[in-house]
């Protein structure tokens, strides 16, 4: 084999690693969610209903896009917490009185960590 083609080669094989890294690094940033009622997050409301939750960013600099198919329909920022084990389902948990609820937590199965919204210490932070 000339030394082209085993150069050839060898970036065509990179590129694919590249793809594949990039391909598995963006699944674990993004979830399905369902909101079972009505809910707040920062500032928009959300009617009940099937959404995407895509984030970016690493322990207590989260930044968090919903989306409603395509479009972005709230962002916010959130911080990890350690969960202590993986979650069993996806789950979103709210706070606040019945007719004004927030999302206060995003878990995901499978996942020993959560996207905290609420911007407290109620569970324990990673990183720190």
């Amino acid at each position: 084999m000339s030394i082209n083609k085993i150069t050839r080669m060898a970036v065509i094989a990179a590129s694919l690693a590249l793809a594949m890294a990039s391909t598995a690094f963006a699944a674990t940033n993004s979830g399905k969610i369902l909101l079972s009622q009505g809910a707040t997050v920062n500032g928009t409301t959300l009617k009940a209903g099937s959404y995407n939750a895509k984030w970016e960013g690493e322990a207590n600099n989260v930044t968090l896009r919903i989306l409603d198919g395509n479009k972005v329909v709230a962002t916010v920022p959130a911080h990890m917490v350690d969960l202590g084990s993986k979650a069993d389902n996806n789950a979103v948990l709210l706070t606040g009185a019945t007719s004004v609820r927030s999302i206060a937590q995003i878990q995901f199965a499978g996942n020993a960590h959560a996207l905290d919204l609420t911007g407290s210490d109620s569970s324990k932070p990673m990183g720190n």
